[in-house]
């Protein structure tokens, strides 16, 4: 960064920062918005709740309404190894031959079936997993009054639209595939604080979610309508 101000006479913006302004610009018009963001190093996801106002009443601690999380083991190149090894190894190893071999020869420009297929599956796991350490959950305690259940963490039960940006989930032809995979998030992970199954799912096409927070910032319009025509809506 400083390298960079060496040479720009301008305010810098990390692209997490970025794409935060992106999902707040959409919230103002969609309310509840959640954005995830996979990289080649790391997995960015950012909400903007309240959440469910029965489960506010159960937080333990309050959470803000806007929140990021960047996870830095969840990345589909530069930790690829990682993601193989903790989305499991022996599996993966049964669906690709020469697994070792794709893992280690992976780049943000798959080359060939083999590699694109793997890519979408190293990509779904850092999907699931980032939302799912985001969120919060319940947790039952025992007190004075006996048995009682609470809620820690993010509430992301009353998200209205998530968003998926970043090089896998704009361009892939299997991201589609895979990301309606969120709607079943509730059925499988019944205590924990996440998306319900009649969640808007878009993916942004264009990959300019960081690109329009930034812009926002000069014509809140025009990003929130060049931002708005990039979003492709996934049907059921």
């Amino acid at each position: 960064m400083e390298k960079i101000y060496s040479v720009v006479n301008r305010e810098i913006m990390p692209t997490p920062a970025a794409v935060m302004i992106a999902t707040e610009l959409l919230a103002e018009k969609h309310r509840d918005v959640l954005t995830v963001d996979i990289g080649g190093a790391t997995t960015d996801v950012d909400s903007v709740t309240e959440g469910d106002p029965e489960i506010q009443r159960k937080l333990i601690s309050p959470e803000p309404r806007a929140k990021r999380t960047v996870e830095g083991d969840l990345g589909v190149f530069v930790n690829a190894r990682y993601v193989a090894n903790n989305a499991g190894w022996s599996r993966l190893a049964a669906e690709f031959d020469n697994l070792d071999e794709l893992v280690d020869s992976e780049s943000p420009f798959p080359e060939t079936e083999a590699h694109n297929a793997l890519v979408s599956r190293l990509a779904s796991h850092c999907l699931e997993t980032a939302i799912r350490r985001h969120a919060g959950r319940f947790r039952r305690v025992f007190g004075p009054t006996g048995r009682i259940d609470v809620a820690e963490g993010k509430d992301l039960t009353a998200i209205k639209m998530i968003v998926g940006t970043g090089g896998v989930l704009s361009r892939s032809a299997d991201a589609p595939t895979f990301f309606k995979r969120l709607r079943t998030f509730q059925r499988r992970f019944h205590n924990e604080l996440l998306p319900k199954s009649d969640v808007t799912l878009t993916i942004d096409r264009k990959y300019i979610a960081a690109a329009c927070g930034v812009l926002s910032l000069l014509d809140k319009e025009a990003a929130l309508y060049t931002l708005s025509d990039s979003l492709e809506v996934l049907n059921s």
